[in-house]
């Protein structure tokens, strides 16, 4: 709720300065939507053998741009 907020109060002041990039903004929100549908129905579909190599993965992928990155 605090996060809903802030972001709400920050808008005006963001479109005032030109700062929102809103073709980016849409395409970003759309994408994350796609992938939380997928994601929801693969973990409900296949279950636990499925997302713990997948959540292993990812981590261990971050983990090491971490390192590189430094």
């Amino acid at each position: 709720m605090i996060t809903l907020t802030t972001d709400r109060a920050s808008q005006p002041a963001a479109t005032a300065s030109r700062i929102l990039d809103y073709a980016m903004g849409l395409s970003m929100g759309a994408l994350l939507m796609i992938g939380a549908f997928i994601g929801a129905h693969s973990a409900i579909r296949y279950g636990a053998p499925f997302i713990r190599p997948v959540f292993l993965l990812v981590v261990v992928a971050m983990a090491g741009r971490l390192l590189i990155a430094g």
